[in-house]
């Protein structure tokens, strides 16, 4: 418990010290957001936003966890999505600064960068976390094994919940 909460005080203290600072660094260096002429009126006030934050939520979470966890394969599959997630975010946003619009990377560049880098998380999982193909369903006492169907299972789930 008391690993738990000194990884929660570092992760808070980093946003909140490192915060403030990453944002006026990204200000002066006018990494900010690009609105469409073309998109909502609502969106103009965005105009100017820092993007690239998720380089802080990054560093935030993963400190922590390299001070404070105890390393696991299923700790280091999650370290590996958010590592490779927050590369394609990275990468989305220099290519909407690089081009000073807010198109960087198309959805379909998105979804198929995520193809090996879930690939490579669920076979980790498989091979070395424990986990295995079995779904828990109502009824069914051995649960439903859906083999390698699981990859592409695992592919929509982590898809679907980090692009919500």
């Amino acid at each position: 418990m008391l690993r738990l909460l000194s990884a929660t005080l570092v992760a808070l203290v980093i946003g909140m010290v490192a915060g403030p600072r990453f944002i006026r660094w990204l200000g002066r260096r006018g990494i900010g957001q690009n609105i469409r002429e073309s998109g909502p009126e609502s969106h103009s006030t965005k105009q100017g936003t820092p993007t690239m934050g998720g380089v802080l939520i990054l560093v935030a979470a993963l400190v922590p966890y390299f001070i404070f966890a105890t390393k696991t394969v299923p700790s280091l599959v999650v370290v590996i999505l958010a590592l490779g997630s927050g590369l394609i975010g990275f990468a989305d946003d220099l290519i909407s600064q690089r081009r000073q619009r807010s198109l960087g990377l198309s959805g379909k560049v998105k979804l198929l960068a995520q193809v090996p880098l879930v690939g490579v998380a669920v076979w980790l999982a498989l091979e070395y976390g424990g986990v295995d193909t079995r779904l828990s369903v109502p009824f069914v006492r051995e649960g439903l094994d859906i083999s390698w169907f699981y990859y592409p299972f695992a592919f929509l789930l982590i898809a679907g919940f980090s692009h919500a």
